[in-house]
């Protein structure tokens, strides 16, 4: 090996590493049960802050938010870590699906009403982007499933365990 390829082979060797920790976190959070700290939450102040800190990956893929949030919510119990990780990986897989040309990501906040009367409050982001194959849309929430490159594929799983484990649900569409 060259000697003057040394410090940007380690370089590099060490950024690999560096992601490979951080996927590995993911996995082991994965692997563990959803540990909850509940407290009450406000959704719509909840979906604002990840936007926020989403906002730069947002605004170098030119995708602009829509943001449709009920005026009035009852606060939610939940952990707004474990919230703001499946809020942030719904957005991450919108900007990744969104064309070069940019696009729109609708954020909905609101209230359903369920079965035997109780209201539910709910939260539904939506994308512009090219939509899922019918073929690999069962398969989105499989640990380790991606079509990404650069994919682990724990994203959408860990969304949906996160979210399930408050209560909720995540239906994927075509």
């Amino acid at each position: 090996m060259c000697p003057a390829l040394a410090p940007r082979n380690l370089a590099n060797i060490m950024a690999e590493v560096d992601r490979l920790q951080c996927r590995m976190k993911e996995l082991l959070r994965f692997l563990r049960s959803a540990e909850r700290q509940s407290e009450f939450l406000d959704l719509n102040t909840l979906l604002r802050g990840t936007v926020q800190m989403m906002g730069g990956r947002m605004a170098n893929a030119h995708l602009k938010v829509n943001e449709q949030l009920a005026a009035k919510l009852s606060p939610i119990t939940g952990d707004q870590v474990l919230l703001e990780q499946v809020f942030m990986s719904l957005i991450g897989n919108a900007i990744e699906a969104i064309p070069e040309s940019g696009g729109i990501l609708t954020i909905t906040s609101g209230t359903t009403l369920k079965e035997a009367g109780v209201t539910q409050v709910f939260a539904e982001i939506r994308d512009t982007g090219m939509g899922i194959p019918e073929d690999k849309i069962l398969r989105i929430f499989d640990p380790f499933y991606t079509t990404k490159v650069q994919g682990t594929g724990l994203g959408l799983a860990i969304a949906k365990k996160f979210t399930e484990s408050h209560g909720g649900a995540i239906p994927a569409t075509a």
